[in-house]
């Protein structure tokens, strides 16, 4: 019979593991160079100046748990004004992606991706804003 192998402390003392962040300094660049994205799905242009760091947990995209002090990858950042990066941290993050009707995981894929082609990005935000994407 085969013995187990328990880890010092047992099961219950294990602690999940996290992979080192991701930073991408021309990112965070290029996403500052579009339009918020809030304000786009109100019809609305109004430069982001403050980028939107997803702290939402999504298993299906990727995105692990955030929190505490442990900031997203910059690959999970939407463009934003001042106005909408306070609005984001002063309410449960779930409610405010859905009060825009913004798909904040789907479009932080698509914008990391298209890093550099600025009229591409704004053309994707613009039809995510109207529920094309």
């Amino acid at each position: 019979m085969a013995s187990r192998i328990v880890p010092e402390g047992g099961w219950s003392n294990l602690k999940p593991f996290k992979t080192p962040r991701v930073e991408k300094q021309s990112h965070l660049r290029f996403v500052k160079s579009l339009i918020c994205v809030c304000c786009a799905a109100q019809g609305l242009t109004v430069q982001a100046d403050d980028p939107l760091h997803i702290r939402s947990i999504s298993l299906i995209h990727g995105k692990d748990e955030t929190g505490g002090s442990r900031k997203s990858d910059d690959r999970w950042t939407l463009p934003g004004c001042r106005r909408h990066h306070d609005q984001q941290h002063g309410m449960n993050e779930r409610n405010f992606w859905s009060m825009y009707r913004i798909d904040p995981f789907l479009l932080a894929l698509v914008l990391w991706g298209l890093t550099g082609n600025e009229h591409a990005a704004v053309e994707v935000i613009r039809l995510h804003a109207r529920g094309g994407v």
